[in-house]
């Protein structure tokens, strides 16, 4: 391919744009300044994204190829507009992940249009050189990344949808499988750069697309509360995926900001699997359970069960609250529940936290619609440092899951509630395995309870 030329005020908006996403990567990291991360990443984004357009309207004379290069924009625009209308608040994870799906649809369609058009359209372009084996493995790598974006993301739609199952996905030698996928990929790759024949080609090109596209839909059934994880693979396949693209088209800007989102995510993905315990190879491999999963209804034991209205009362009593949100909340799709009874008692003059633990924060979506819909202010979430705090907390709400807590076997990396005066469990499953002082029950599902929570809290009704 031809290196493309940028006027150096585009260059430098690359650089500039480069920047800023460095520095809200950093943030992101962070649940107190994860909206200022977002906001810079969106000045980044905006910044190239204007200047390149200015670039391309000043620069082409023709205003026939001006409509052609703004139709699609106007167009992206109004598509964008109509799907967001048409969500719920509590399906942003759900609409987050419809747009990453378009975009790894364009990505697989850039790259194919690029496999083709040396081989088929323009075969001048087809010059017997390195070159372009070159380009054939830039374009497998793409082709790979894509793909496996594709096949994932259509997969965690479909789970949030709850229209495939929410366990793993056990087949017999599933690490064979997946293994023998994966070398057979490799060898048919390597023959797309090598032979010469054009038919040939595209045939192991659409083979190779469906063997990638087969071992990713295997490793992209786990359990549900390993889907944050995987959400953090793909996010991190998008990034690699501009890597080629930027690759095929010779543009270094390009791949260092493709490479940067796709080494964060593979950071941040890692850390989520050292604080659930879990190795993410037995995750994508084995058979076994790998999020510490246990069998609640068989080794349940009897705590406390306290119904709503005492649940009022405690919060009402309580000066210092901890709330632990867990994947349970979100597909309850009680996020806004959430913000109203934050918002509520900090009304009643409490201090109130929300706890997010690394398998939370991966769930893009989820602190977006407390921080930028529900209007909760940074500064309200904390991490693993609020451990050296619970000693003066009066009561944690633990909503759902409690693995990330002391009062589950579950070998996750804890929040130290037991410090605290009281925790309740507010599910519909008793989840309490042990160390069960201090701690309460209350019988409800996340949605109705945080319903009847806050009206009672709104209304005296306790």
């Amino acid at each position: 391919m031809d290196n493309i030329s940028f006027p150096a005020y585009v260059d430098m908006s690359f650089i500039i744009t480069c920047c800023l996403i460095c520095i809200s990567l950093y943030y992101l990291k962070k649940p107190k300044l994860y909206f200022r991360g977002c906001i810079l990443a969106i000045i980044g984004v905006l910044l190239s994204f204007v200047v390149v357009s200015i670039w391309q309207i000043v620069t082409i004379s023709d205003i026939k190829l001006i409509a052609i290069f703004i139709s699609p924009i106007i167009l992206g625009i109004v598509i964008g507009v109509g799907i967001l209308s048409k969500f719920k608040v509590f399906q942003f994870p759900l609409f987050i992940c419809i747009l990453s799906l378009f975009g790894s649809v364009s990505s697989f369609v850039l790259i194919t249009g690029d496999f083709l058009t040396p081989i088929y359209f323009n075969t001048s372009q087809r010059p017997k050189n390195q070159l372009f084996y070159l380009l054939m493995v830039e374009v497998c790598l793409g082709m790979w990344s894509s793909v496996s974006g594709i096949i994932g993301y259509l997969v965690v739609i479909f789970k949030l949808l709850k229209l495939l199952p929410h366990y793993k996905l056990r087949i017999p030698l599933r690490s064979f499988f997946v293994v023998f996928t994966l070398i057979l990929s490799i060898i048919l790759s390597s023959f797309i750069i090598l032979v010469n024949d054009n038919t040939a080609k595209l045939a192991l090109y659409w083979t190779t697309a469906l063997l990638i596209a087969l071992c990713s839909f295997i490793t992209m059934m786990v359990d549900q509360s390993d889907l944050s994880i995987m959400m953090g693979i793909l996010q991190s396949l998008s990034g690699w995926t501009v890597v080629a693209v930027g690759l095929i088209r010779n543009n270094n800007t390009v791949v260092f900001c493709g490479s940067i989102v796709g080494m964060y995510f593979i950071v941040t993905l890692l850390d989520s699997c050292q604080a659930k315990k879990i190795s993410l190879l037995s995750m994508i491999f084995a058979n076994k359970l790998t999020s510490n999963d246990v069998d609640f209804l068989k080794r349940k034991i009897d705590i406390p069960q306290i119904d709503l209205k005492e649940v009022s009362e405690m919060c009402l009593d309580a000066q210092n609250i901890v709330i632990i949100p867990s994947h349970s909340l979100i597909q309850s799709h009680s996020q806004i529940l959430l913000n109203d009874l934050v918002e509520l008692l900090k009304q009643k003059n409490k201090n109130v936290k929300i706890a997010i633990h690394p398998t939370i924060e991966l769930m893009r979506g989820f602190i977006e619609i407390l921080m930028v819909i529900g209007h909760i202010d940074s500064t309200t979430f904390c991490s693993f440092e609020i451990n050296n705090s619970f000693l003066d907390v009066d009561l944690v709400l633990i909503c759902g899951d409690c693995r990330m807590t002391p009062y589950s076997k579950a070998n996750w990396k804890k929040f130290e509630t037991t410090k605290a005066l009281h925790s309740i469990v507010l599910s519909e499953i008793q989840l309490v395995e042990q160390n069960e002082q201090n701690v309460y029950w209350c019988h409800s599902p996340l949605y109705t309870g945080f319903e009847t929570l806050i009206n009672n809290l709104r209304h005296n009704n306790y």
